[in-house]
């Protein structure tokens, strides 16, 4: 799709955004005010047999001990998915050699997913947003990445015009 004229346009730049969740990423291309979502990554939430279940054990009215042998933990799940990412993203970044990584994911999740990139992709990230964007349409985030470079942007020339500042209150 065309992105919007008020957008960031990625004329200088080939750009991958991740969207991740819990346990679901959208990875879109953006690159010649065009973005493209290239891959999709659910890993879908367990189901329970009648031989699964959550339980644990009591002592003196105190629930302690793990679930069922069959379940898989959360953080097992969510190692799966980031590691899948990773993957992925490794993948990507040989065939596309993509300039920037634009990651938008929830807090708890954002270290977790920075932590399995390689160190090439992670040098690649600009900026990280953080929230559950994965059910939101790409201009919405594209937006929100706006707001984010704009913020940046200003505080570089606010900062180079203090330094012109003072440089001027030295010459004279």
């Amino acid at each position: 799709m065309i992105i919007e004229k008020n957008l960031p346009q990625f004329n200088q730049e080939k750009a991958i955004l991740i969207v991740a969740g819990d346990q679901t990423a959208k990875i879109f291309f953006a690159y010649k005010s065009e973005l493209k979502e290239l891959e999709q990554i659910v890993i879908p939430t367990q189901s329970y047999s009648d031989r699964e279940g959550s339980f644990g054990r009591k002592i003196k009215g105190d629930a302690i001990g793990p679930g069922a042998v069959y379940e898989k933990s959360k953080n097992e799940v969510q190692n799966k998915f980031t590691k899948q990412l990773a993957g992925l993203i490794d993948e990507l970044y040989k065939k596309i050699k993509f300039d920037s990584v634009y990651l938008f994911s929830p807090d708890y999740m954002n270290k977790e997913i920075y932590s399995v990139f390689s160190k090439k992709i992670s040098s690649l990230v600009k900026i990280k947003l953080k929230g559950n964007f994965v059910d939101r349409h790409p201009f919405i985030l594209l937006r929100m990445l706006k707001k984010e470079i704009d913020k940046v942007y200003s505080s570089s020339l606010l900062a180079e015009d203090e330094a012109k500042k003072l440089l001027d209150k030295n010459i004279e």
